[in-house]
C-alpha cells in the first residue's frame, strides 16, 4: 500500500474522531514527519481539512462513510465506533482498523499484516478560540 493512503486514513480518522485538522504526521515507520501539503493528494485532503472545519469531533461515530482518496477513483469506506474505526478501500480486499488516543494514530493493514503508527506533528489552529475544529459537507456520504 502506498504511503500517502495510510496517512490519507490518518487524516481522516484524527479529523473526524478527534477533531484535528492535521497538517503534518510524524511516521514511525520512516522514521519521519510526513507534511500532507507534499502528499499526491494534498489538494483533497486539504479541501477535506477545511470543508470539515467545524465538524464535531466524535459525530462520525455509528456512521459508515466514504472519501475519494484521489482523481484515480479510488475509496474509501471508513466506520467509525468511538475510537476506533475500519477502513476499506472499495473493489479491492484491502481493509485496515485503526484507532485515535490522543494525537496517536495507529492502523493495522490486514493485507500486509503489519502495522502503522503516527503521531500528529502539527495541525490548524481555529483563529476563534485556538482549538482544532472541523465541519460537515457532501465529502461524507452517510
Amino acid at each position: 500500500m502506498h504511503p500517502y493512503v495510510y496517512a490519507s486514513i490518518a487524516v481522516i480518522a484524527a479529523q473526524l474522531i478527534a477533531g484535528k485538522a492535521v497538517t503534518s504526521l510524524y511516521d514511525f515507520s520512516l522514521p519521519g514527519t510526513l507534511e500532507i501539503d507534499n502528499l499526491p493528494n494534498a489538494p483533497r485532503l486539504k479541501e477535506f481539512r477545511e470543508l470539515f472545519r467545524d465538524y464535531l469531533p466524535g459525530y462520525a461515530t455509528g456512521g459508515s462513510y466514504q472519501y475519494r482518496i484521489d482523481e484515480s477513483g479510488e475509496t474509501l469506506e471508513m466506520t467509525f465506533n468511538g475510537t476506533s474505526f475500519i477502513c476499506r478501500i472499495m473493489g479491492s480486499s484491502s481493509y485496515f482498523i485503526g484507532n485515535v488516543r490522543g494525537n496517536a494514530i495507529y492502523i493495522f493493514d490486514h493485507a500486509a499484516s503489519s502495522a502503522v503508527n503516527f503521531r500528529i506533528s502539527g495541525c490548524c489552529i481555529d483563529e476563534h478560540n485556538n482549538e482544532p475544529t472541523v465541519s460537515s459537507s457532501e465529502w461524507l456520504v452517510r
